[in-house]
């Protein structure tokens, strides 16, 4: 194993006063996963901390200042939001080198059912509007706890 880097959006931005570059590090493949650093920021969620990488990333783009558009950012620096999944997930695994973040044999399960239909769940996913990629959009951006209906660590159910 190499090295690997473990970023926390919002904690880079607290701490580092920077954002990442996180497109640059992923186009040198160099492995990244997606952290939550409670100490950096008020929610331990991982969804949250995707949600922080994808906006962190359309900063460093569009830059922060008054420039005309052209003038300002760090063109090419968005990162998707299913590449924050990735990093979310197996991105963390490879980073650990731990055999984690996909459906593949050999690996551990680790999974969460999101239930958009049960009572306080902000997700809101329309089978006949929305693609998968939208849906894993509404996913990062609205899963909170009570939208969480079932969790698989190691392969055993914990709720």
């Amino acid at each position: 194993m190499g090295a690997g880097i473990a970023h926390c959006p919002l904690s880079n931005m607290y701490f580092a006063d920077a954002a990442f570059p996180l497109r640059e590090a992923l186009d040198q493949d160099l492995h990244v996963g997606l952290g939550s650093d409670l100490s950096g920021g008020p929610l331990p969620s991982i969804f949250h901390a995707a949600l922080d990488a994808v906006s962190h990333s359309r900063v460093r783009e569009a830059g922060t200042n008054t420039h005309i558009m052209d003038q300002r950012g760090e063109a090419n620096s968005r990162v998707s939001f299913v590449e924050a999944f990735w990093l979310a997930t197996h991105g963390g695994g490879l980073t650990l080198d731990l055999p984690v973040g996909i459906f593949k044999p050999g690996y551990y399960f680790d999974a969460l059912v999101i239930d958009s239909n049960t009572a306080g769940s902000q997700v809101r996913i329309y089978d006949d509007l929305d693609s998968a990629q939208d849906a894993l959009e509404k996913i990062i951006v609205h899963t909170t706890e009570p939208a969480i209906s079932a969790v698989w660590v190691s392969g055993k159910q914990i709720k």
